[in-house]
């Protein structure tokens, strides 16, 4: 496999391996306390990595229909999500808990298996194509940050270095690189951004400093780059000009 692939899932199975050591540790009243994701508890965050993870092995959907009252469901692919979701709520834990382990091993040894090269496009999971690797850089941060997203919800820290943190931290990093240098004030004037003490020129500025710092956590800035409902923008320190700081907190949020 090549090295970049093998990082990647490497990356991954480290990030199932800590989301099922978590899991392991909840009562069962911690799987219903509700996280980030509106209308989603820790259980339905994980029968939604379970969900993923099993449409990657080509696994049939559940044969269940949606209920059409759920307020935080809007659009096609909130419904997509939802479905397999929805499928599994009521499921005790531990079971579901059984599942996660018993689908990631599965993935694991599919990814073993496989031998695409990097550039390979294959299916992603709410349409369209994408090369091998950035799908399964696609996985690694997903998992990651639903992993974070039980974290926050049970008061957890954890995993916040490591394989899966380091791709985590920089789809983030790469993500707000392009909000800077697609916002013309911003491009023009430079954005550095702090996470956790480490520095990252977002927008590098031709006249000296940049005219906007921004610093924050890694774990707040991974729940505002997921519009999660517990980023807190509060708790993002901003130095410079406060029109371009607004410029720059308007697009935070770049997944689905």
């Amino acid at each position: 496999m090549d090295a970049s692939l093998a990082g990647r899932v490497d990356a991954l199975v480290q990030a199932w391996s800590s989301l099922g050591e978590l899991l392991g540790e909840l009562s069962d009243d911690e799987w219903h306390l509700p996280t980030g994701c509106p209308g989603w508890d820790v259980a339905d965050q994980v029968a939604h990595v379970i969900a993923i993870e099993r449409w990657s092995l080509g696994d049939p959907p559940p044969d269940h229909v949606l209920p059409s009252d759920l307020p935080h469901v809007k659009g096609d692919l909130a419904q997509a999500m939802e479905l397999p979701v929805d499928f599994r709520r009521g499921r005790p834990p531990a079971r579901l808990r059984e599942e996660l382990l018993e689908v990631t091993g599965r993935r694991l040894a599919d990814l073993r298996a496989r031998d695409l090269s990097p550039e390979q496009l294959v299916p992603a999971p709410f349409g369209g194509e994408v090369p091998y690797k950035a799908f399964l850089t696609i996985r690694v941060f997903d998992c990651y940050a639903h992993e974070q997203d039980v974290r926050r919800a049970t008061g957890r820290p954890g995993n916040l270095a490591g394989p899966a943190a380091a791709i985590a931290r920089r789809q983030i990093v790469t993500a707000w690189t392009r909000l800077s240098a697609g916002t013309p004030a911003l491009a023009e004037r430079g954005v550095r951004l702090e996470l956790d003490g480490e520095a990252y020129e977002l927008a590098p500025s031709a006249h000296g400093d940049p005219a906007l710092l921004v610093r924050t956590s890694f774990s707040n800035a991974l729940a505002l780059g997921c519009g999660r409902s517990d980023g807190d923008l509060g708790a993002v320190e901003a130095v410079g000009d406060p029109a371009l700081f607004e410029a720059f907190a308007a697009r935070l949020s770049f997944t689905p």
